[in-house]
């Protein structure tokens, strides 16, 4: 997120004729290193959403954890191909971000015709994730039935970062054809951030919220006593 809103401030998602030299030069290069982050954080995400559910399922047959870390496995793979053939593509490397400087970029089309493949799969992965802990909270009788919707709807959003992978996916034929690149890389990320932006919250938040119900009681006990004592110290 700190590349694209460096990227931002330089110029990335405006018009190329209206940035300076150094500009575009500068918005291409932090645009580039978002979606390599990106695609690496998306797989790591995943791994992470993986981890929390095979926790849960831990009674499960191992066939189901297998198919799970398969899943989370193969899509970093994938996703890591994909990000390092992202700094690839041209020849020398710093034509990527620097058009005016004499090259070459026959990787592209290698970038488009994998993000074909990154895609579809990286949307399957998505909506497996998405559907399969649906089946596995309906069993965990540790949880109350409010907390297995809650858990239910927040990995459904899984689809939603499934639907933005199709978007990016369909919109990859503008790597071919990069007349405004300050522009149109712009909204290659868009889709990408938010994909990465809803995997983060759906592996996060679960995990996180014993954290926050731990730290609001240790507050909540701290604050009690020190008004105990304030009480105590008024009625001497």
């Amino acid at each position: 997120m700190v590349m694209a809103t460096v990227g931002a401030a330089y110029g990335l998602g405006t018009p190329s004729a209206t940035l300076t030299n150094n500009n575009d030069k500068d918005a291409l290069l932090f645009g580039w290193i978002n979606q390599f982050l990106a695609l690496i954080a998306i797989g790591l995400g995943k791994v992470a959403l993986v981890a929390f559910i095979d926790h849960l399922q831990k009674h499960e047959a191992k066939a189901k954890r297998a198919f799970l870390w398969f899943i989370a496995g193969s899509n970093f793979i994938v996703n890591m191909i994909a990000a390092i053939l992202v700094f690839v593509q041209c020849s020398p490397a710093k034509k990527l971000w620097d058009e005016r400087i004499p090259g070459r970029c026959p990787g592209r089309k290698r970038v488009q015709t994998f993000g074909y493949i990154q895609g579809p799969y990286s949307a399957f992965c998505d909506f497996a994730l998405a559907v399969y802990p649906v089946l596995i909270f309906r069993k965990v009788q540790a949880f109350s039935l409010p907390t297995k919707i809650g858990l239910s709807v927040l990995m459904g959003l899984g689809v939603v970062a499934g639907a933005c992978t199709i978007v990016k996916t369909v919109n990859l034929k503008l790597l071919t054809k990069l007349e405004d690149t300050t522009w149109t890389l712009a909204e290659l990320i868009l889709w990408n951030q938010t994909e990465m932006w809803v995997v983060f919250i759906v592996s996060c938040m679960p995990p996180t919220t014993a954290f926050f119900r731990f730290a609001y009681r240790e507050s909540a006990s701290r604050v009690s006593s020190i008004l105990h004592r304030i009480r105590s110290g008024d009625e001497v």
